[in-house]
């Protein structure tokens, strides 16, 4: 268990960590304790006194607004953590405001719901020390739970999610694997998927689980709920379980899986071309609904580009010319819809008849209308669960003819599906302007990734820029 304490007297401080088992970690001002939170956020437990001073040195300005201060700022931060004000000068009048936005959370999983703020007074210290005990023991109860097997690596939050959730569901194991190759992405969450079985062996349940930071997860509820279920009748994955406490600085979003969906619709084009194929209009007719135009503006090609890398990492990079900057001035109508927005193909699984499901939402929203088939082209290309990864197909000359399709396609491993997915987007964005400026954004966006091809990404832009300047 690890502990935030802020407080400015030694003597407490010493107290306080004699008195529990934590890994403390010690603020003794204000502007330490925000020192603190902006480079370490992994705590399971913040404890602030409300008398301290606003920085070192500064004892004769403490005051109880530097400690609401910091409660200010951990709720704005780190959210998901519980607060204990360990204090003396902790009243009534005081807290009213603090404590009116309290919640009462399973923190984890143990069936048993606790305040994310509470108030300890420090002329009763045994009972700030006994919940701090009581916490740690549910954490060690937690490890204990679950036997848990896992395929690759994973981080300690990550396993902690898979524990919380298999306690909720009664199992005593879980295997953890990655769900056809999906967790292997870019974005910086794990995407997992996890088998629950109990005492007895019986499957409790499947899952595909995601565990990212706390705005990430709270942003892919939200366009879950708005464009999911809403608007889809089939082929999604249904939503599980949101933890948006008890994981430090983390949190979590779950979905339930059906049996039989152990294969991504990449490995299946590389297996099966003919079954991929089925599964890709499958999923074409699941999502139609997503596929009514929101609007049309025109929009400048910096702003597709802009979307998914900054300016930073590209202007000025290797590579980047004058037809860079000429390109990205010009101007295409783009219409909107909703679109899944990372449709790479590893978030598509496929049952062996062929029923695609899509997983992953953190990116559904609106976007340009022909992005996904973009992305799950070039997904092919760039992503590294990909089985064309490191088979020398596309080379950077090829890369170059990218939108003479007989040529590019030619020697494809994967060609039947690859000239499929090639005929969905440009259906979808109906103008070589828009499908250019889609693929180009895609290509510059490979450049923020250290280990994505840089020269097959920088031939794709060049292939872009010069099939319509």
């Amino acid at each position: 268990m690890r502990l935030l304490l802020v407080e400015d007297e030694d003597d407490v401080v010493q107290a306080v960590m004699a008195a529990v088992t934590a890994d403390v970690v010690v603020a003794a001002s204000r502007d330490e304790a925000y020192d603190v939170l902006d480079k370490d956020r992994s705590f399971d437990l913040i404890v602030c006194d409300l008398m301290i001073p606003p920085f070192a040195g500064a004892g004769l300005a403490k005051s109880t607004e530097h400690g609401f201060a910091v409660h200010e700022r951990c709720r704005t931060t780190v959210p998901s953590i519980p607060i204990r004000f360990y204090s003396g000068k902790a009243t009534l009048d005081n807290m009213t405001d603090v404590l009116s936005a309290n919640e009462q959370v399973d923190l984890f999983g143990e069936g048993s719901r606790r305040p994310m703020i509470y108030v300890h007074q420090k002329n009763r210290p045994m009972k700030f020390v006994d919940e701090v005990a009581e916490m740690s023991a549910a954490l060690t109860a937690l490890d204990a739970a679950l036997e848990v097997s896992v395929a690759g690596p994973i981080s300690d939050m990550a396993k902690r999610a898979v524990g919380i959730i298999g306690r909720r569901a009664g199992a005593t194991r879980a295997e953890v694997r990655t769900p056809g190759s999906a967790a292997a992405g870019l974005s910086g969450a794990e995407t997992l998927g996890v088998l629950y079985h109990d005492d007895a062996d019986a499957l409790r349940g499947r899952y595909f689980l995601k565990v990212a930071d706390h705005q990430r997860i709270a942003s892919e509820l939200h366009s879950f709920q708005t464009y999911v279920p809403t608007l889809l009748t089939d082929g999604f994955t249904p939503l599980s379980e949101v933890l948006m406490h008890g994981l430090r600085d983390r949190a979590s979003i779950s979905y339930t899986l059906a049996d039989g969906f152990d294969r991504s619709l990449m490995q299946l084009a590389a297996q099966d071309s003919s079954l991929a194929l089925t599964a890709l209009a499958r999923l074409r007719e699941d999502i139609e609904p997503w596929r009514s135009v929101r609007e049309q503006t025109p929009t400048k090609i910096v702003d597709l580009r802009g979307a998914g890398v900054d300016d930073a990492t590209v202007v000025g990079a290797d590579g980047w010319s004058e037809l860079n900057e000429r390109y990205e001035a010009s101007t295409v109508d783009v219409p909107f819809s909703v679109a899944h927005g990372d449709l790479h193909g590893g978030n598509v699984l496929v049952r062996t008849d062929g029923e695609p499901i899509l997983i992953d939402f953190g990116d559904v929203g609106i976007h340009p209308v022909g992005r996904d088939p973009v992305t799950l082209e070039l997904s092919v290309i760039f992503h590294p669960s990909s089985p064309l990864i490191g088979s020398g197909w596309p080379t950077v000359d090829l890369c170059r003819d990218y939108f003479q399709s007989g040529t590019f396609f030619a020697d494809s491993p994967l060609r039947d599906f690859l000239v499929v997915v090639r005929d969905w987007a440009v259906e979808a964005t109906r103008s070589l302007d828009l499908h250019a400026g889609l693929v180009y954004a895609h290509a510059m966006r490979q450049l923020k990734y250290p280990n994505t091809d840089h020269d097959l990404a920088r031939a794709l832009a060049e292939a872009a820029m010069r099939a319509t300047l």
